[in-house]
């Protein structure tokens, strides 16, 4: 059996828990980030993925649901208030402070 080191294990471990999300984070840029969601938006009605989403996130879910309404439930490209959840807030106002 070979030994590890606590880093060697420590390593291991954030690799297992990496999820999907965080691996096309880490790997597309934001455009292709946008880009990605559009065409999935497209395809898919995501006010069904409502309660799914609060679940995972209650500020990023409100966020979804108000930038659905203010598109009228699609999501299509088109002029209309700049929306944030308070997470994006809060980074928006670190960085500038």
């Amino acid at each position: 059996m070979i030994k590890t080191t606590g880093i060697e294990r420590e390593l291991r471990m954030k690799a297992k828990k990496i999820n999907l999300g965080q691996l096309l984070m880490e790997s597309l840029t934001p455009d292709q980030i946008a880009l990605l969601l559009d065409v999935v938006a497209s395809g898919v009605d995501l006010s069904r993925y409502m309660d799914d989403l609060k679940k995972a996130d209650p500020d990023m879910a409100a966020t979804v649901g108000q930038v659905l309404k203010s598109r009228g439930g699609k999501a299509e490209a088109g002029e209309g208030t700049r929306l944030a959840s308070d997470q994006r807030n809060i980074e928006n106002w670190n960085f500038f402070c």
